[in-house]
């Protein structure tokens, strides 16, 4: 069961891949210090920017921490 976690959104509609912010650069690094389990950032087509983990207790550290 994966667990998505919604951390932002893009502005006017525009696709994430073309609206990187300096917090994707802090997430992604987060991401790679704190997190034990496998874990899936939201696809580059969408406005809605999420991580999907497998691991209950990444999910809920994340949420607390960015959403």
């Amino acid at each position: 069961v994966l667990h998505k976690v919604v951390y932002a959104h893009t502005v006017d509609g525009v696709q994430s891949m073309w609206q990187i912010s300096y917090k994707d650069y802090l997430i992604a690094n987060w991401l790679e210090e704190n997190c034990k389990h496998p874990y899936y950032h939201s696809p580059g087509y969408l406005t809605e920017k999420f991580i999907e983990f497998e691991c209950d207790k990444d999910a809920l550290l994340f949420a607390l921490k960015w959403s």
